[in-house]
């Protein structure tokens, strides 16, 4: 049987003071940014569960869609939550399958940075 842990976290993200955008995201245990909602978010959660999934996505790119990299890389990490939560895996196959599609999230990330409208963009995930 599962022990359940009691978990207090909260988030909170801001533009700064040089950007004119916030270039931002995370993974809340299954908030995160939304691209109309891109100016600041805080919010705080108490719980108890058996699992929970966090990530911190830094948006790199300047004027060029650090935003959208880290987006995607959010809202990748609500798949995943949802894929770990409806396996029979271990937990060791469950890492395995994160870290393949850690790699895919990143090819395609890459590929998008290539077009003219988000050239450089990346992101950081944690």
């Amino acid at each position: 049987m599962k022990k359940a842990i009691l978990i207090d976290a909260a988030v909170k993200t801001h533009k700064g003071n040089v950007r004119g955008n916030n270039e931002d995201n995370f993974y809340f245990d299954g908030k995160y940014i939304k691209p109309e909602e891109a100016e600041g978010v805080s919010l705080s959660n108490k719980r108890e569960d058996v699992s929970f999934l966090f990530g911190v996505c830094d948006g790199m790119g300047g004027e060029n869609s650090g935003e959208k990299a880290a987006y995607m890389a959010a809202n990748w990490l609500d798949n995943v939550r949802e894929c770990i939560q409806n396996s029979d895996a271990s937990l060791n196959d469950k890492a395995e399958q994160i870290c393949e599609s850690i790699s895919r999230l990143n090819d395609q990330i890459y590929m998008k940075s290539k077009d003219t409208e988000s050239f450089g963009m990346g992101t950081t995930l944690a």
